[in-house]
């Protein structure tokens, strides 16, 4: 896989575009996987369009980078001032940060469809996005949909989401609830901080485990009946979780009335013994099937796999 990487002309001739040496960087990002051990030192890229970026060693931030040269992403610009990633695609401005997980998120759910997107209707009624992150799901979604609820509970990806939102003229459609899903409503709870925005999480060993971090954050809950009392009717035609394990404790504590209000679910299961074992998956899935789901899921394992969940009705 990574000889055809080097071998493949377009990935080359797009490092031309986007980086001042484009030889090393088309090289260097080649071989650039989450299992790779070839580097001991930083990597440094300089754009053609302005800036340079450093990283450390980090071998899932450059395979997150090697995204950039993929046929399904091939930006229409692409620059940086050090920290973050600015390219726009597909006439869309994104910002991702350099030194963290964004363009691989933004690829999973973008070009790898890992929320199956594409095998949803052209038009949706609401949609909450539970565990937004950055906002790169709302912004997927949200032009096929009358209104959003873009659920997260940490200051600062709310505030790069809120930006995302404004530049892509999606933010009147888009409602920022600055809460962190949970059992029942106004509880605190204690997020720990991992070194990449994308697994924030209650669970110590999730948010730890695979890239580091230190320091933890309180936020305020909101049950999943709450949060549907926000929209019109108080239904929803999608609700994306990716809570970073908290998944558990929202779905299991919903109401039956609550889970019947929402019409499909798509959830990435978190799974980080000890405080994510496997087994609570079991007790997940049976909850949704006795209040009327269908399920499918991905092979059951760490760090996490994903579950649609949907209903007739």
């Amino acid at each position: 896989m990574n000889l055809a990487r080097l071998l493949d002309p377009r990935r080359y001739a797009r490092a031309r575009r986007i980086f001042r040496r484009p030889l090393g960087a088309h090289t260097t990002l080649a071989f650039a996987t989450r299992a790779s051990r070839t580097r001991t030192g930083p990597l440094a890229l300089d754009f053609r369009r302005g800036g340079r970026l450093v990283f450390p060693r980090r071998e899932e931030v450059w395979a997150a980078l090697s995204h950039l040269l993929e046929d399904d992403v091939d930006p229409e610009s692409v620059e940086t001032d050090g920290r973050f990633l600015r390219l726009t695609w597909r006439g869309r401005p994104f910002e991702f940060e350099a030194a963290g997980m964004d363009l691989a998120v933004f690829w999973e759910i973008f070009r790898r469809d890992a929320y199956r997107l594409s095998e949803l209707p052209g038009h949706l009624g609401a949609v909450v996005d539970v565990g937004g992150n950055v906002g790169l799901f709302t912004s997927a979604v949200a032009g096929r949909a009358e209104r959003v609820l873009f659920v997260e509970p940490v200051p600062a990806n709310r505030e790069r989401a809120a930006a995302l939102f404004a530049r892509q003229g999606i933010a009147d459609r888009v409602e920022i609830v600055p809460l962190a899903a949970g059992a029942r409503t106004g509880d605190t709870v204690e997020l720990h901080l991992s070194a990449v925005s994308v697994c924030h999480s209650t669970s110590r060993a999730y948010a730890r485990g695979r890239y580091g971090g230190d320091g933890t954050v309180r936020v305020r809950t909101v049950a999943m009946a709450d949060l549907l009392e926000r929209l019109p009717g108080g239904r929803c035609d999608l609700m994306k979780i990716d809570a970073e394990g908290a998944e558990y404790d929202f779905l299991l504590a919903a109401s039956p009335d609550a889970l019947r209000r929402v019409r499909r679910l798509a959830v990435e299961v978190h799974v980080a013994p000890p405080d994510l074992p496997l087994e609570r998956f079991g007790e997940l899935r049976a909850r949704l099937e006795s209040a009327g789901f269908t399920v499918e899921h991905e092979p059951p394992g760490p760090p996490a796999f994903m579950l649609f969940a949907g209903r007739a009705d």
